[in-house]
């Protein structure tokens, strides 16, 4: 079973499972960041609840997701299309005030998340925020579920957002607990496009 085989299967427990007070506390100091009424791009969107906190709270958000199983889940709950794309087919060109980015781009491989940063700042106006958070892993790995992450550490993630024309503004590592139940840490980043 791949990845999107997965969340595809799994798409409705996603649904069903809403936003921690923890993850509504990120979001919202995400948002903070944004002009008021700013474009988002839901980057990974889930079953949409981070996209549907966002236009409840005035964002013109677009929401993208490799699953079409959670795309149609998301689309359900925020009554607005999502696209069904992977990361390496994102194509905008300074579209974006914001990019929510939270515990997706963790599924690419870490010898090609560099190819994909470059269309991540590309799709943001300059100026724009991204909020990307990971898994700190030593190496790629597949858990128990049958998902794959990619390898990533704080060094590394800050030196790839530096390379790439980010500029960190708030950088975290906390302690959590993946859905197969496994404790593990979480890099959590905001950073903004340098002009």
């Amino acid at each position: 079973m791949t990845t999107l085989d997965y969340y595809d299967k799994h798409a409705p427990e996603y649904a069903a499972k809403g936003m921690s007070e923890k993850q509504i506390a990120v979001l919202e100091n995400f948002a903070a960041l944004l002009p008021t009424g700013g474009k988002v791009l839901d980057l990974g969107s889930g079953g949409g609840h981070a996209s549907k906190w966002l236009i409840d709270h005035g964002y013109d958000v677009t929401m993208v997701d490799g699953s079409a199983g959670l795309a149609a889940e998301a689309e359900k709950l925020t009554s607005q299309p999502v696209g069904v794309l992977s990361f390496d087919e994102l194509d905008y060109e300074e579209a974006f005030d914001g990019i929510w980015a939270s515990a997706s781009l963790l599924h690419v491989p870490q010898k090609e998340l560099p190819s994909i940063w470059p269309k991540v700042h590309r799709a943001l106006e300059k100026g724009g925020v991204l909020h990307a958070s990971f898994k700190e892993l030593e190496a790629d790995m597949v858990d128990g579920l049958g998902r794959f992450y990619g390898g990533m550490n704080a060094d590394l993630l800050k030196s790839q957002l530096t390379e790439n024309g980010f500029e960190i503004l708030e950088f975290a590592r906390k302690p959590g607990r993946g859905r197969d139940g496994v404790e593990v840490h979480f890099l959590i980043a905001n950073a903004r496009r340098n002009a």
